[in-house]
C-alpha cells in the first residue's frame, strides 16, 4: 500500500506582510490589518487581493506553493503626505524583497518563494479601488493613499505548522 499523500497547510498571507513590515512600527508608522475607523497616520494595510486574470495566475503546484495576490496600501498626511507615501510604499517594497532573499521564515504563514511586483505604488484618489471595506467614497481632508500589488509564491512554513480548526 502507498503512503498517503500529504498536502501541505499554509497560513494568512497577511499575516506574512504584518510579520514582514512589523520594523516599520519602530519609526512611528502604523500596520493594520484592514482598513478600520480612526486610523492612525501613517499606516500601512495590506490586504488579499480580489483581482482576477492573468496577474492572479502562476504556474506552481498548488499542493506545495501557495501564490498570493497581495495589495499594499500606504496612507499619510500633511503637506509631503505625496511624497511620504512614495517613501513608505519603497520602505516596504526593500522589507518585502529583503524578506524574500534571506528566506525570512513566519512561523505559521510560510517563506517567500517568489515575488513579482505587478503594480507599483501609485497614488489612488480614494477607497474605491481597495479590496477592503469601503467607508468612505473620498480619503480624510489632507490624506493620501498610495496602492501596490505584489504576487508571492509562497511555500509553507518548516517549522510549524498553521492552525486550522478544520483540517
Amino acid at each position: 500500500m502507498a503512503d498517503p499523500i500529504t498536502i501541505s497547510n499554509f497560513g494568512d498571507p497577511v499575516d506574512l506582510l504584518l510579520h514582514i513590515l512589523e520594523p516599520l512600527k519602530a519609526k512611528g508608522v502604523h500596520v493594520y490589518p484592514g482598513f478600520e475607523d480612526d486610523m492612525e497616520l501613517p499606516a500601512v494595510v495590506p490586504l488579499i487581493s480580489r483581482r482576477s486574470g492573468e496577474a492572479a495566475f502562476l504556474g506552481h503546484d498548488i499542493g506545495e506553493m501557495r501564490v498570493a495576490l497581495l495589495e499594499l496600501n500606504t496612507i499619510t498626511e500633511g503637506p509631503d503626505a505625496d511624497s511620504d507615501c512614495h517613501d513608505l510604499q519603497e520602505a516596504c517594497r526593500k522589507l518585502i524583497v529583503e524578506a524574500w532573499l534571506n528566506q525570512t521564515e513566519v512561523p505559521g504563514v510560510g517563506v517567500i518563494n517568489r515575488i513579482t511586483n505587478t503594480i507599483i505604488g501609485s497614488a489612488v484618489s480614494d477607497w474605491q479601488t481597495s479590496t477592503g471595506v469601503v467607508q468612505y467614497a473620498n480619503l480624510p481632508a489632507g490624506a493620501q493613499r498610495f496602492e501596490a500589488v505584489y504576487r508571492l509564491l509562497i511555500r509553507p512554513p518548516r517549522s510549524s505548522k498553521p492552525v486550522n480548526r478544520f483540517i
